[in-house]
């Protein structure tokens, strides 16, 4: 019986870590998804003004 109810104790904070470390990855890769994601913008808006500005010098 003692037994049984430490391995239980244990699975409970596994669980519970297990979580926090899930939220939390979730949330950094969402975060790093948004700074990409803003790099990338960034970089097409600077292609496309480059290309026009060509364009419209030849």
């Amino acid at each position: 019986m003692t037994l049984a109810r430490v391995d239980i104790h244990l699975l409970d904070h596994q669980i519970e870590f297990f979580a926090i470390v899930g939220i939390t990855g979730f949330v950094l890769g969402v975060f790093v998804s948004a700074i990409i994601a803003c790099i990338l913008c960034q970089c097409c808006r600077r292609r496309h003004n480059v290309n026009f500005g060509y364009m419209a010098i030849n």
